[in-house]
């Protein structure tokens, strides 16, 4: 594993700059960590981590997927956001809305070019991805996390093992009973059914919204498999690009066995992916 010293190149290659307040939300700064590559001006993406919109933290993802992608010279820039027992949806938007509007205002600072801005994810990190790339012109969804006016708009959207509809329950997406999805809206469906399909990805889909890379397990017991094609189909409807990779045989974990641990080879290859879409498309 790579290990971080604040704002310290890397191998040579790559400048890690930590805790980067973003905003501030309910007396709690907001932070973000930023990976930079040698180039001086280039896209940068923003990795939102999964964890069932309950656990996780931008840690996570830093010296797999945001390194990687990072080191074939795409900013990355690791996100947290207030997690379910802290605050109901949709707090997690808003946060994410708050990073891409930092990231776009101070992009210059690092070399950025904020025209060429990405976003992906895993599972929950995915779903927020998928959602913030489809809603930037929803202004009520935007927060009040600051940088008010600056476009929270992004270039592309890559995603793997995202819920696309709240609606539509099965595997652990599960929405009448107590689960990470009734924490997140703060109840079931029968009590919280506006909010779910607020942020239900589909709810969003339209001409123009950024391409699209969607990667998802066959098997996935955790997000079932048609949240996947469900949203590609829609995509595609209104003619907007995507590229659809599945899993053959995979379950949430991209293994042929559920409750095996994501080994090394499955981080990078979902890093490969989006490094090869984002390198296409921004």
């Amino acid at each position: 594993m790579i290990m971080f010293e604040p704002t310290t190149d890397i191998s040579e290659r790559l400048t890690f700059v930590p805790g980067i307040v973003y905003g501030e939300a309910d007396g709690t700064s907001l932070l973000l960590d930023l990976l930079l590559p040698a180039s001086a001006t280039g896209p940068v993406t923003i990795w939102l981590h999964g964890g069932g919109w309950s656990g996780g933290s931008r840690i996570g993802g830093l010296s797999y997927w945001c390194a990687h992608l990072a080191a074939q010279g795409i900013a990355t820039a690791a996100v947290d956001y207030r997690l379910s027992g802290d605050a109901v949806f949709p707090a997690q938007l808003h946060d994410v809305k708050a990073a891409i509007r930092w990231l776009r205002a101070h992009a210059r600072d690092y070399g950025l070019d904020p025209a060429r801005m990405g976003i992906w994810g895993h599972s929950a990190g995915g779903h927020l991805a998928a959602l913030a790339g489809l809603t930037s012109d929803h202004p009520e969804l935007e927060g009040d996390g600051g940088n008010g006016g600056v476009s929270s708009r992004v270039a592309a959207v890559a995603v793997a093992s995202a819920p696309s509809d709240f609606l539509a329950p099965g595997g652990e997406l599960i929405n009448d009973r107590p689960s990470q999805v009734t924490q997140l809206f703060g109840g079931t469906v029968a009590e919280q059914e506006a909010a779910m399909r607020q942020a239900s990805p589909l709810t969003y889909v339209q001409y123009g919204a950024p391409p699209f890379l969607i990667a998802h397990g066959t098997l996935d017991e955790t997000v079932p498999y048609e949240q996947a094609t469900r949203l590609r189909d829609a995509l595609n409807a209104v003619d907007v690009p995507v590229e659809f990779i599945a899993i053959d045989d995979g379950y949430h974990n991209w293994n042929p066995k559920p409750d095996s641990t994501w080994p090394k080879v499955r981080y990078l290859e979902f890093a490969d992916l989006a490094a090869q879409f984002f390198h296409r498309v921004l």
